[in-house]
């Protein structure tokens, strides 16, 4: 299988989670050594119809992010959507979709980010980079991040866990660089 996300790494650095296909994998440190690869129990059940993709654990280590073609009551079909999983003592819990509002966006695609006081960065709309904010133990809908950054075609954004920066891929011609923005 090829690898079709970004491998992210969990904050102590003994798990580690991508996608291939259509199905998330982890690796994790046990005994001072790293274990073979393994399909996380909620993914990967043979359909391509989930299309599971783009791992990204959170920086307190207690939920995992991705993007998901699971069907959801208020979304149209094969649309990607932001799913999450919780930790828990027996492991990750079973896929919970965000709110609609998070979720409102058409064409949410590749890479998400998460703060470290929650608020999830991702693209879509028009290849523009957008947070939904978690707020008062909610989220917010979409904001469209400032002109100053969504100039082009934008993907794949990486927030720092305090918001101090942020990575992201402008595409130009067809070729992508990085680009990185300061607060």
């Amino acid at each position: 299988n090829w690898i079709h996300s970004n491998i992210t790494f969990s904050p102590d650095g003994k798990e580690a989670y991508w996608a291939s296909t259509t199905t998330i994998y982890s690796k994790k440190v046990e005994d001072e050594k790293w274990v073979s690869p393994q399909v996380i129990h909620f993914s990967g059940h043979g359909t391509e119809y989930w299309y599971d993709d783009v791992p990204v654990v959170s920086p307190d280590n207690n939920k995992l992010f991705f993007l998901s073609k699971r069907q959801i009551g208020y979304a149209s079909p094969n649309k990607e959507n932001i799913w999450f999983v919780e930790r828990s003592s027996n492991g990750w819990s079973e896929p919970k979709q965000m709110p609609q509002q998070v979720n409102s966006l058409q064409d949410i695609h590749w890479q998400i980010s998460i703060a470290g006081n929650g608020n999830i960065y991702y693209s879509g709309g028009g290849s523009k980079i957008y947070v939904s904010r978690f707020m008062n133990g909610e989220y917010t809908g979409p904001e469209q991040l400032s002109e100053t950054i969504n100039t082009g075609d934008l993907t794949c954004p990486f927030i720092a866990p305090d918001e101090s920066y942020l990575i992201f891929c402008k595409i130009t011609a067809g070729i992508g660089s990085l680009h990185i923005s300061f607060k």
